[in-house]
């Protein structure tokens, strides 16, 4: 397994989130808000400062995350996610040497039926595919696909190689799963083919450390050993604060000393 962070859950400005990421030893980061906004809605120089960035710091990219879908399935903007931001998002993955996308599945709603998102999300890994990427639906609480077993019906309805399911344990749990780990892992491993790292707090209905929430994360990661699991885990801090009784670690802010914390956590599970 491969160890990954979102450079924006480290610091919004790239460039010190690479020195940090250089400096802890992590070998890949994940591309999500830049300073001018969600990858890939900025100009073309902000992009390419990016791209020289990454390089200069010698790591790989192990998706980019344009956010596409988390919408009503018939918002006017849908048409541009899919025919302009998508291949655009597919141009940039690739500029940047990945072929990896992370998608949503669209907010649910009441008056629509899953053979509809389905078919988009069909035409969008069709899309994808033309364009050199392969897509990685996310399981997120608003959306279709909210739980895993929920994401997994609709990768196993579109059926195809290159959409496959980046699971979120902590998404799921969010979602108003009670068994993300070990029950609805095991329903839907076969699909995995990517792992954002986070943990959720149910009664508080927050974000926490990695080590605190509901999800066991020792066992997950003990499981996806197991079952030979050889892509990223991509660390998904989203906890702005500290902790009670934690502070800032030496010349880091709150959401870098959490970043770090969650970091080394990973690391001595993998050991």
């Amino acid at each position: 397994m491969k160890l990954s962070i979102f450079t924006d859950e480290i610091n919004s400005d790239p460039t010190r989130a690479l020195e940090l990421v250089k400096a802890w030893d992590i070998k890949a980061v994940e591309i999500r808000g830049l300073k001018g906004g969600r990858f890939p809605r900025v100009g073309d120089d902000e992009l390419l400062a990016l791209k020289d960035v990454i390089f200069d710091a010698g790591v790989a990219v192990s998706s980019v995350s344009p956010g596409l879908f988390k919408c009503r399935l018939n918002d006017s903007k849908v048409d541009v996610e899919i025919n302009t931001l998508l291949p655009l998002a597919c141009k940039w993955a690739r500029i940047l040497n990945t072929n990896r996308v992370s998608i949503f599945s669209f907010l649910k709603e009441k008056d629509l039926v899953i053979e509809q998102v389905v078919e988009r999300l069909a035409l969008s890994t069709k899309i994808a595919r033309e364009e050199g990427c392969k897509l990685l639906l996310e399981n997120e609480a608003s959306c279709w696909g909210g739980t895993g077993r929920e994401t997994a019906e609709l990768v196993r309805e579109v059926g195809s190689p290159d959409l496959r399911l980046l699971w979120d344990p902590g998404n799921s749990a969010r979602s108003g799963s009670n068994d993300p780990f070990p029950d609805e892992y095991e329903e839907i491993k076969d699909l995995i083919d990517h792992v954002h790292i986070k943990n959720f707090e149910p009664t508080s209905r927050a974000w926490s450390l990695i080590e605190e929430g509901v999800i066991d994360w020792p066992g997950q990661l003990n499981a996806l050993l197991r079952d030979g699991y050889a892509e990223y885990l991509v660390v998904e801090t989203h906890t702005r604060d500290r902790p009670n009784g934690k502070t800032n670690l030496k010349n880091l802010d709150a959401l870098e000393s959490n970043s770090y914390d969650n970091i080394s956590y990973i690391r001595e599970r993998l050991r």
